[in-house]
């Protein structure tokens, strides 16, 4: 059941992204739909919007549509009063009321939600979380959709054409059993605590000169990974094998991570062996969500 809406929901199905994952042939299709957030297989993805509208739909309820500006959209516009500013690319627009959009420029990234900083012009229904999901356009025109770990989910349905990236990350919400194991061979592991985002990163030869260039310091020769904040690498843990690591928001804990209030005392243990992770949620009040490479 979907939080904050009644009755029954829509399925959404995956053939065609399922497929090309497992190395199948893709059926010939038009358009894809493809789920983000709400324990689905990722929380992003990276589209060309050139190859024709783009759909998003935000929990139920909320449909909204990303297009093209063209000198028709913009001669219209123009006709009703309103100037699209060059700059702008794209619209997002509800796909019912055309007066509810955001202009979308190179370089900038939009958040959607019904928080009442974000919302804009748009009319957010209870089924959208506060701040549901991030679309931002790069210099390359790619456009990436990201869910921020909303309640009801994202769905996004465009033409197959336009699949820039597939999604790469799996994504598991630590639930009742609290305990997985990630390969780090594979790549980097991202684990959030709450609202806290840490990495954990093979320290390699690059790693260890990035380290000490943006510490001072050098890392063991035993240290085989760091668990480091990805924004501020300053905020690190070594990981060495066989040791066990807990991570949260006690003083004798959190080290030299800047621990939000919505990380628990004791959030999260994580034990190295044999280049497998294994990651326990510590029953966190606000839990613990993995990302792993597929």
């Amino acid at each position: 059941m979907v939080k904050g809406s009644a009755g029954p929901q829509p399925v959404y199905r995956q053939p065609a992204l399922d497929g090309a994952l497992m190395g199948a042939v893709r059926p010939p299709s038009e358009r894809t739909t493809f789920s983000l957030g709400n324990n689905a297989r990722a929380m992003e993805m990276t589209l060309d919007p050139s190859k024709g509208t783009v759909n998003v739909r935000l929990g139920v309820e909320k449909k909204l549509e990303i297009v093209e500006v063209t000198t028709d959209i913009r001669l219209d516009a123009a006709k009703n009063g309103k100037f699209i500013d060059p700059g702008i690319q794209y619209l997002m627009r509800d796909s019912g009321d055309h007066s509810q959009y955001k202009g979308l420029r190179t370089g900038e990234t939009v958040m959607l939600g019904r928080d009442e900083e974000v919302k804009g012009r748009f009319d957010m229904p209870k089924t959208v979380s506060r701040r549901h999901a991030e679309i931002s356009l790069d210099a390359d025109g790619r456009l990436s959709i990201r869910d921020n770990g909303s309640v009801n989910g994202t769905q996004v349905d465009y033409p197959t054409s336009a699949e820039a990236k597939l999604p790469t990350m799996l994504t598991k919400e630590m639930g009742e059993k609290r305990l997985m194991t990630a390969d780090l061979s594979k790549g980097t592991v991202t684990i959030q605590l709450a609202q806290k985002k840490l990495e954990v990163v093979e320290a390699t030869q690059a790693v260890r000169m990035d380290f000490t260039k943006e510490t001072g310091s050098l890392l063991g020769p035993d240290v085989l990974y760091l668990v480091r904040d990805p924004v501020d690498h300053k905020q690190f843990k070594g990981l060495r094998e066989g040791e066990n690591v807990i991570l949260g928001r006690d003083e004798g804990r959190h080290g030299r991570f800047e621990m939000p209030p919505e990380v628990s005392r004791l959030h999260v243990a994580l034990s190295l062996n044999g280049g497998k992770l294994t990651i326990l949620d510590l029953e966190s009040e606000n839990g613990t969500r993995v990302e792993t490479p597929i």
